[in-house]
């Protein structure tokens, strides 16, 4: 049966044909016919001049019928279902009440009011009214549910569609790929693709521009190129979107150099660049954290006519955080400023964890400043690069108050935090266990109460190499204490430190 019309608050019925053999009448998959609804007693009272509104002119020869499109979706709005059917039933307006209307409503009422049982609802009345779905019906209720992220309910469409032996077309499966591409789920528009082409349908430039942005979006730059190439070999001409999206590949993958061969394959084939085409190589830049690379691009685009904007500002913002360079940092959220972009928060962020990797205290405390008083929250990111900051500058207390504030500002802790606490954060260096570790060799002032407070606040264990130093320290105390010098140093500790704890 179908599961389209047979959602929560409906009560519905399966017509059938014969209540003997239980065939199906209309719907092969079932069709479903609203006995009643949840709008059903929801009676109001229609002021006096909403049927005038209603009778209004047409605005214009659009072709959308915004005359009556817009009171009836304004009578959706307020869950005035029985008032749209007597609209719709009066004889001046169902002659307008065609199946173009029908699938802009149910579109409307998908992606606009995010409302699915109107949407049934209206597909309901148009079989009623002796329009029969057809593709283009599905279509737009496959492709509204996509939109409003209802997947389930996109598929049960899809299930009906089959069900009902309609058959789908390109644009259908080019709504499934693009979908698929927008969740970044590669595999599920690879699927579509590979399904629309079993079914012998031609891909069209939208189909292979959407699952080569899939794959793109995931930085699978192998994927990306192979289907590049399935449609060079489709003679399907690639424009500047699907270029783009194989540079996006690269900058993904942070391969700067397979970036300009792919600018350089688009310049050849005659598609010009656009602002995005130049986006995406300052972001391949700013994944390996090259920002002199990244600001020639950046000239090169202003040269070209385009206009920068946020993202490119983030984007070299981030390179040069990647690099640990401050003061370019500092200069490029000037300049954004400058073009009328207030700085956000990731531009903070990366300013602040540009600090982190050169261990910059002061600079990170006077960034930090800015961020509060331009009105900014401090997010997890942000007691990150704090916390990596002072630990790069070998400050562990302060690293460990600014962890502990982290918690306090219900800022919950991340993958990166966990690397800091028993690990190396991959892009500052920042490691609260070696820290610890190299506080204990050089027998200086150890804040162990205060680290195993922390450890057990963030529910992390202790690194066993800083159990290991600890035992190692307490062992060379004991030695030192009974005034005894050990032949060898004890193991685990290289020999090198031993003095430190034989003396």
């Amino acid at each position: 049966h179908s599961p389209f019309f047979m959602t929560a608050g409906f009560r519905a019925k399966l017509l059938f044909a014969s209540t003997e053999n239980r065939t199906l009448d209309r719907w092969k998959g079932g069709m479903v016919i609203l006995e009643g609804s949840h709008f059903a007693s929801q009676k109001t009272t229609r002021p006096g001049n909403r049927r005038a509104a209603m009778r209004a002119t047409p605005s214009d020869s659009s072709g959308k019928q915004d005359w009556l499109v817009a009171p009836v979706l304004d009578l959706v709005s307020k869950g005035n279902m029985d008032d749209v059917e007597t609209f719709l039933s009066e004889e001046s307006n169902k002659q307008h009440a065609t199946k173009a209307f029908y699938h802009w409503i149910i579109h409307a009422c998908q992606t606009k009011l995010e409302n699915p049982e109107a949407a049934r609802w209206f597909a309901t009345r148009m079989e009623k009214s002796g329009l029969k779905a057809n593709v283009v019906t599905f279509n737009c209720m496959i492709g509204s549910c996509f939109k409003n992220g209802d997947l389930d309910l996109a598929r049960s469409w899809w299930d009906v569609m089959m069900a009902s032996g309609i058959k789908p077309n390109r644009i259908t499966y080019n709504i499934l790929i693009s979908s698929c591409a927008k969740m970044r789920d590669a595999a599920g528009a690879e699927k579509w693709m590979l399904q629309m082409m079993d079914q012998g349908i031609k891909p069209c430039t939208v189909s292979f521009t959407a699952v080569i942005s899939a794959f793109a979006k995931i930085g699978d730059l192998e994927d990306a190129e192979a289907w590049f190439r399935r449609m060079e070999e489709s003679k399907e001409e690639a424009d500047s979107v699907v270029y783009n999206s194989m540079i996006n590949a690269c900058a993904k993958a942070g391969d700067i150099d397979r970036a300009d061969h792919w600018l350089e394959r688009m310049l050849q084939a005659g598609v010009k660049p656009d602002d995005k085409t130049y986006n995406s190589l300052m972001h391949a830049c700013g994944r390996n954290g090259h920002p002199q690379r990244a600001e020639l691009w950046y000239a090169q685009m202003t040269s070209m006519g385009f206009r920068p904007d946020r993202i490119t500002f983030s984007t070299i913002i981030n390179s040069c955080a990647k690099a640990g360079s401050v003061e370019k940092a500092a200069y490029w959220i000037q300049e954004m400023a400058n073009h009328g972009f207030a700085p956000n928060l990731m531009c903070y962020n990366c300013l602040l964890r540009a600090c982190a990797v050169r261990g910059d205290v002061n600079a990170a405390k006077s960034w930090f400043s800015a961020l509060l008083s331009n009105g900014h929250t401090p997010s997890t990111i942000t007691y990150n690069c704090m916390a990596s900051a002072f630990l790069r500058a070998g400050s562990v207390h302060q690293a460990l108050d600014w962890l502990v504030r982290m918690l306090k500002e219900n800022c919950q802790p991340d993958a990166v935090t966990q690397a800091i606490l028993q690990g190396d954060d991959p892009e500052t260096g920042a490691s609260l266990s070696a820290s610890m570790c190299l506080l204990i060799l050089k027998g200086l002032p150890v804040p162990l109460e205060d680290y195993v407070k922390v450890m057990e606040l963030f529910q992390a264990p202790i690194p066993d190499k800083v159990t290991n130093v600890i035992k190692l320290q307490m062992e060379a105390a004991s030695l030192k204490a009974q005034n005894i010098k050990a032949a060898r140093p004890p193991p685990g500790l290289p020999p090198d430190n031993f003095l430190v704890f034989s003396l």
